[in-house]
């Protein structure tokens, strides 16, 4: 409606359970969350990073999102309006360039690093 690119450099795209489609962006260094229509609802852009450079995003069947940030080497954890709750995993738990993740239907998370050519499975919810 405004007449501006709402993605630059989109990378991964999944749909929550609310039907929003949520994407992140590497070039925006944010994850852009539009709701079924299309229409935008949020951008998250990090929790207090000077660079915050999105890749592998998923959802969990609360509607929690989660992504990677490949510049911090974490995993943050949003509530479904973009909240900021957690970081899930950082370098202390040994994680290294987060590059995909999802959650599975037994609540484990399993995480991609990029460079390590490692895939790890978290136990996320109990």
């Amino acid at each position: 409606n405004e007449g501006q690119a709402m993605f630059s450099g989109p990378h991964y795209i999944t749909e929550n359970t609310n039907g929003d489609v949520c994407v992140s962006d590497w070039k925006k260094e944010a994850v852009v969350v539009v709701n079924k229509s299309g229409k935008h609802r949020f951008s998250y852009t990090g929790q207090g990073l000077s660079k915050f450079y999105p890749k592998g995003v998923c959802t969990d069947h609360l509607g929690h999102i989660l992504v990677c940030d490949h510049h911090s080497d974490t995993v943050h954890l949003l509530d479904p309006d973009g909240q900021f709750l957690c970081l899930l995993l950082t370098q202390q738990q040994g994680i290294k360039y987060p590059s995909s993740l999802c959650v599975d239907d037994e609540s484990n998370l399993i995480v991609g690093q990029r460079d390590t050519n490692t895939v790890t499975v978290y136990k996320y919810l109990q």
